[in-house]
């Protein structure tokens, strides 16, 4: 899928079902696609990507029609531009905390006037300054600008938040919020169920799409309810291990 395919879903509210990414293989990158998965979000946060391994995985990404994205380190108008270069789908912005840093989250992206990005024409992006039939990725609204509300801050600020153009959508981030709510991994926890409802309920009034992570086929469900319709599935590692334990469990068990 390219990034005009995944607007027209989130507009139709069709579901898209992505997946987090922290182990670098270009083998991985092929089956994840394969399988079926309509996105994938490479992770320089938390993850072990550098340039070089993102650079392939947008490549295998788009070989098997899968879209690549990439979650940043922060705010930082070079490595986004990077990432934008070497022909990423989509830019995950973290630890935003304020109106003014959403807003320097969308600059980064765009090139003047709107923004502050770099224009090079002989990137990855640009087809290497050639002329080709592949989509020009040199435009404003080529990307997707995927800007993370984990802090407390930016949730007092979301209405705000809400009206700035150029954010094709929120995504939640239950995990860091957890955190700052004084509930540290529990998903359950009313404070943070209610703090998810209430993203949710502005984003859906604002007609702002919305993604955050699911573990299950119920918790798909309950989030279908309350307006989200960009799912990502869980993350590489954790699926890697279940299945292995699950193998050596039941081979134990004969």
């Amino acid at each position: 899928m390219n990034p005009s395919e995944i607007r027209r879903s989130l507009k139709n509210q069709k579901p898209l079902f992505g997946i987090w990414r922290l182990i670098q293989s270009n083998d991985l990158t092929e089956i994840i696609g394969l399988s079926g998965f309509q996105f994938q979000i490479f992770d320089r946060e938390h993850g072990n990507f550098d340039f070089s391994a993102v650079q392939e995985g947008i490549r295998n990404c788009e070989l098997v029609g899968c879209s690549p994205w990439v979650r940043v380190k922060g705010i930082d108008s070079v490595e986004v531009q990077r990432a934008l270069d070497l022909g990423a789908h989509g830019i995950v912005f973290p630890q935003l905390r304020s109106l003014q840093d959403f807003r320097s989250a969308v600059e980064c992206m765009k090139f003047p006037p709107l923004g502050r990005r770099g224009f090079n024409p002989f990137t990855r992006a640009g087809n290497y300054g050639g002329k080709s039939k592949k989509e020009n990725k040199l435009t404003n609204d080529y990307a997707l600008c995927v800007p993370i509300v984990e802090t407390l801050s930016a949730v007092e600020e979301l209405q705000s938040i809400l009206t700035l153009p150029g954010i094709d959508m929120i995504y939640v981030g239950a995990y860091d919020l957890s955190v700052q709510l004084g509930c540290k991994g529990d998903m359950l926890h009313p404070k943070l169920v209610k703090t998810i409802s209430n993203i949710l309920a502005k984003c859906r009034k604002a007609k702002n799409p919305v993604c955050l992570m699911v573990k299950s086929s119920k918790e798909i469900a309950y989030y279908k309810r309350l307006g989200a319709f960009a799912y990502v599935y869980t993350v590489d590692t954790i699926v890697i291990r279940d299945a292995f334990e699950q193998k050596i469990q039941a081979a134990k068990s004969k």
